[in-house]
C-alpha cells in the first residue's frame, strides 16, 4: 500500500543545488512520486561552520512501499552516492541529507528511525519550508498536532 511522507533536504557543501536535484531524482527513480515541495531555503548549519550554510526543501512524495525502512536504506543510499560517508560527525558539512519527517501518522521509535522526526521541533530551516505545504494535518495523530500547529505559528505558517 503507497503512503505520503514528509522528507527534509539540505545540503551544504558542492554544488548544493545540483545536490538537491539529485536527492530528488534519486528518489523518484527509486519509485517515490513527488506530490508538492517547498520552495528552497538558506539556511546556517547547525552546530556546524558558519562558512557552509544550507540550502533546505521540504517534499511531500508518494512511497512505493508502506516499510519506512526500505525509505531510510533509499534516503541513506542516495546520500552515499552524493558523497556523505556514513562515519561522518553529525552537523559535518555534507552534500546531501535526507531526513524522513513523517509518514502519515506512523509512530515509531529505534535507534535508527523515529517518526515523527523527533528533532524537527525548533528548527526553522525544517518549518519555514513545511509550512508552505498543504494539508499537514494528515501526517500527524491528533496529539502531535498541537505541536505541530505551535511550530508552524512561530514561524509564520499556516
Amino acid at each position: 500500500m503507497a503512503r505520503s511522507c514528509l522528507l527534509a533536504l539540505g545540503s551544504n557543501l558542492g554544488d548544493r543545488l545540483a545536490c538537491l536535484r539529485a536527492g530528488v531524482a534519486g528518489l523518484q527513480r527509486r519509485g517515490c512520486r513527488m506530490v508538492t515541495a517547498s520552495s528552497l531555503w538558506e539556511s546556517e548549519a547547525l552546530g556546524g561552520d558558519p562558512g557552509f550554510p544550507y540550502l533546505n526543501a521540504v517534499l511531500e512524495v508518494t512511497l512505493p512501499t508502506s516499510d519506512p525502512w526500505r525509505l531510510l536504506a533509499i534516503c541513506k543510499d542516495l546520500e552515499r552516492l552524493q558523497g556523505r560517508r556514513p562515519d561522518e560527525v553529525r552537523n559535518a558539512p555534507r552534500p546531501l541529507d535526507l531526513d524522513i519527517l513523517s509518514i502519515e501518522r506512523l509512530v515509531m521509535r529505534s535507534p535508527l528511525l523515529s517518526l515523527p522526526h523527533p528533532r524537527m521541533q525548533g528548527r526553522a530551516f525544517v518549518w519555514r519550508p513545511l509550512a508552505e505545504l498543504p494539508d499537514l494535518g494528515r501526517f500527524f495523530l491528533a496529539g502531535q498536532w498541537g505541536e505541530v500547529r505551535g511550530a508552524l505559528r512561530r514561524v509564520g505558517g499556516p
